[in-house]
C-alpha cells in the first residue's frame, strides 16, 4: 500500500513542480522559492510515517530531474549549489 500511496502522491505533486518550472524563466529557477510556494502541497504529499530527513533529498532529486528535462535545449545543466539549485 505504501508504494501505491507514494506513487499517487508523486502524481499529485509533480504537476506543481512542472508548473513552477514552466511559469518561471529558467535563469531564475530556485528550489527554495519552489519549496516556499508549494509548501502546503509538499507537506500534504507526505504521511505521518514518512521520514522527514529524506523529504528534502526526495524533492531535490525531483526538482533537478524535472528542471533538467525542461532545459534539455542545451542551455545549461542544472546543479545543486550552496543550498539551492542554480544553472551552470
Amino acid at each position: 500500500w505504501k508504494f501505491i500511496l507514494l506513487t499517487l502522491n508523486l502524481q499529485v505533486t509533480i504537476p506543481e513542480l512542472v508548473t513552477y518550472l514552466k511559469t518561471h524563466d529558467s535563469k531564475s529557477w530556485s528550489y527554495t522559492e519552489f519549496l516556499t510556494t508549494y509548501r502546503d502541497v509538499i507537506l500534504a504529499s507526505t504521511s505521518a510515517s514518512d521520514e522527514w530527513t529524506g523529504l528534502n533529498g526526495t524533492w531535490v532529486r525531483r526538482f533537478l530531474r524535472e528542471a533538467n528535462l525542461l532545459s534539455s535545449i542545451n542551455d545549461g545543466d542544472i546543479e545543486k549549489s550552496e543550498g539551492d539549485i542554480e544553472k551552470r
